[in-house]
């Protein structure tokens, strides 16, 4: 069996700004790739914009 190299995790705080969401406007702390934080608010299905805390 191959291992794949995962990418080095960080931690971002990331707010979903999309009205009608239910989680628009709420700040959370979610693991993403350090070098390329990709984040998509579960509800909406939008990519978020990932800010490191």
């Amino acid at each position: 069996m191959t291992e794949i190299d995962e990418p080095p995790m960080a931690e971002y705080d990331v707010t979903c700004t999309t009205d009608g969401c239910e989680n628009a406007g709420i700040t959370i702390r979610v693991p993403a790739a350090a070098e390329n934080p990709t984040v998509v608010c579960g509800p909406c299905g939008i990519v978020l914009d990932a800010v490191a805390p």
